[in-house]
């Protein structure tokens, strides 16, 4: 489908994905103060949106309280420890945390598209008899697959019922974090929903505002250094210092 198109645009909460790009900061803490404290921080510190990451939650029993107290548009993400996260239960346990938070009123939700199957499937159709806005999301911290790859995966998670599609790779060179640029380009022209599009690691960084700038309808971001949630996270102030700058000069 051709970018002349407008960009589907998406809610989560009262904030329109699929506009101007969005920030999203990344909240990664063990219990309900520490991720309260740093949803607020975040908000302060310029985040359009909230990664919460309840992965690293103690207890189940926090999910429901952390989600119903957040007072900005969010993200409920759970990810698994061999993609980077903190949830050390058996998938059937993750996958029941991340409905958990559905049911507890989260404005969006992430799954991975490499989770099993039947599992990815229950929150797909749990998600979407619910009308909560669907993130689907591909990552791999080993390396950056080629460009006609990546294309592949975010059509497939458009298929698959995705209201945001997204990859984040690792980029070992520049020439893995111009792969990602040249297939944000392209992405723009062939779907219609919005997507992320992230470089990871120090070679990929640089992807955070200048996917932005390309056709990524977010990003993702530390509130403050030394609080990234992924490898290659700028703080979100900076980021947007960057995306301003960029922006001024088109």
């Amino acid at each position: 489908m051709s970018r002349l198109n407008k960009m589907d645009e998406i809610k989560i909460s009262n904030l329109a994905i699929g506009t101007e790009p969005k920030l999203l900061c990344t909240v990664v803490e063990e219990d309900v103060i520490s991720t309260i404290t740093g949803i607020n921080e975040a908000m302060i510190a310029g985040a359009d949106l909230i990664e919460l990451r309840i992965d690293k939650l103690r207890e189940d029993g926090m999910v429901s309280e952390v989600v119903s107290r957040v007072n900005a548009p969010s993200l409920v993400v759970c990810r698994p420890k061999h993609l980077d996260g903190f949830f050390e239960g058996n998938e059937e346990k993750r996958i029941e945390r991340l409905l958990k938070g559905l049911e507890s009123g989260a404005h969006a939700i992430d799954i991975e598209l490499t989770t099993e199957h039947k599992l990815r499937q229950r929150v797909i159709n749990a998600v979407k008899s619910k009308g909560t806005p669907l993130l689907i999301c591909y990552e791999n911290f080993e390396e950056t697959p080629s460009k006609d790859k990546l294309l592949e995966i975010l059509t497939e998670e458009v298929s698959l019922g995705a209201d945001i599609a997204k990859f984040a790779v690792k980029a070992n060179s520049y020439e893995d974090l111009v792969t990602v640029l040249q297939t944000t380009i392209d992405a723009k022209k062939l779907i219609s929903k919005p997507f992320v599009a992230i470089a990871m690691g120090k070679f990929g960084s640089a992807s955070r505002p200048l996917a932005c700038i390309m056709g990524s309808s977010m990003t993702y971001c530390a509130r403050v250094k030394g609080k990234e949630g992924a490898p290659g996270q700028l703080p979100v102030k900076e980021t947007r210092e960057i995306i301003d700058l960029l922006k001024s000069t088109l």
